[in-house]
């Protein structure tokens, strides 16, 4: 199976996530409130 890399971050404050380049990535909202996330 391949590499996985897991980031968490809060709703504290605006932090970007910097994706691997040719990595497919899966963005899961675990808060009970609306997140938005943008796939570029």
């Amino acid at each position: 199976m391949g590499k996985t890399v897991e980031v968490e971050i809060s709703g504290d404050k605006i932090e970007a996530v910097h994706m691997i380049p040719g990595w497919t990535h899966n963005i899961i909202n675990l808060s009970e409130t609306d997140g938005y996330s943008c796939d570029l």
